[in-house]
């Protein structure tokens, strides 16, 4: 079937209508780095296995390794705490695995899918298998200079591994904030008030 145009007018719509329908598409570079997918899938491959056979993961024992994994300022963050948890005698903050959210793991199998979330940011969403259970994690991702890097992970209860370092820290969604010390909430409407107690010098 052949559609005639009959006028200019017709033509300059049809162009309007078809760059519309581009500009919805968004441009090609609005896709997500592929060197963020590759990036955790590095991180993911080492873990495909089982803790007691083999599969070594990444462990954050030096800080060169840690800083090869994580964002600047949350880097420095936990090797300071490490540092000082070691001199106390006691156990860091970060006591597991932060990415798997565990200490053993038996993963038969994972998936990565990245979103970019803004410029040099993107948000990866990690299913794994581990010990038989299907378990979602989230990572925002952030690409200093020399590459990608993790500026957070939020586990499935909710926690993230910034919350432990950072005390301004938003909470997991729909957490409620507990009320401020030293403030009593007032009594309800119509309830009696309670007796004064005399004063004794």
């Amino acid at each position: 079937m052949t559609i005639r145009l009959s006028s200019r007018r017709s033509i300059v719509t049809m162009l309007a209508v078809v760059t519309s329908l581009l500009g919805a598409l968004g441009p090609a570079s609005a896709q997500s780095d592929p060197a963020a997918e590759a990036f955790l899938n590095a991180i993911y491959s080492a873990y495909k296995g089982s803790s007691d056979k083999g599969a070594k993961g990444i462990p954050l024992n030096s800080d060169e390794t840690i800083q090869r994994y994580f964002e600047p300022s949350l880097a420095a963050e936990i090797i300071k705490d490490a540092a000082e948890a070691k001199k106390r005698g006691d156990a860091p903050k970060l006591n597991g695995d932060p990415f798997i959210d565990g200490q053993d793991w038996e993963i038969t199998k994972f998936s990565v899918a990245v979103k970019e979330a803004g410029a040099d940011k993107a948000v990866g969403t990690v299913n794994i298998n581990n010990f038989g259970k299907d378990i979602a994690i989230i990572l925002n991702l952030v690409k200093p200079p020399d590459g990608w890097r993790i500026a957070n992970i939020r586990w499935e209860t909710g926690d993230t591994l910034r919350s432990l370092y950072f005390k301004d820290e938003p909470g997991p969604k729909g957490a409620k904030k507990p009320p401020p010390k030293g403030k009593k909430k007032p009594p309800p409407k119509g309830a009696k008030k309670p007796p004064r107690r005399s004063q004794r010098s």
